[in-house]
């Protein structure tokens, strides 16, 4: 586990505000020591794994203007309604405190599926949806947008 908390509210993880934080500032803060992914030139992504997060701008933007934050759950963050978010938060926990769904949402050959609320979608391990009670499935990521 990465020993660090981080503090997350709605459109914000660790200070950066998504729709006006850059890249350059996110760059700035964290360093060069990043992966720069191209989703099908909708989307690049800032990740930096060895922090556990995940910054994305949209590939036509010239400002780079970040319109997602991503973090791992092997952060312990604090949200909203004082949830703490770890590897050991179960999909059940967040239900009680955001409402009940009825659906995870899931792309086609994607290993996560999320739940979301407005600003913010936690996901899980796709696989993890038929097998698993939702008391049992753990939060893998906490996505604020």
């Amino acid at each position: 586990m990465i020993d660090k908390r981080i503090e997350v509210k709605h459109g914000i993880i660790d200070n950066n505000t998504v729709g006006l934080t850059n890249s350059y500032n996110i760059i700035e803060k964290y360093g060069d020591n990043y992966n720069k992914v191209n989703h099908n030139n909708y989307s690049i992504e800032l990740k930096y794994k060895n922090l556990g997060m995940s910054f994305y701008y949209k590939y036509n933007d010239l400002l780079e203007m970040i319109f997602a934050i991503k973090i791992s759950t092997e952060f312990n963050s604090l949200i909203n309604y004082d949830i703490e978010i770890n590897k050991d938060t179960t999909i059940y926990e967040i239900m009680k405190e955001y409402g009940f769904v009825d659906y995870f949402e899931h792309g086609t050959g994607s290993k996560e599926a999320y739940i979301s609320y407005s600003g913010i979608s936690f996901g899980v391990n796709a696989s993890d949806i038929s097998r698993l009670d939702i008391k049992q499935i753990k939060i893998t990521s906490v996505e604020v947008s």
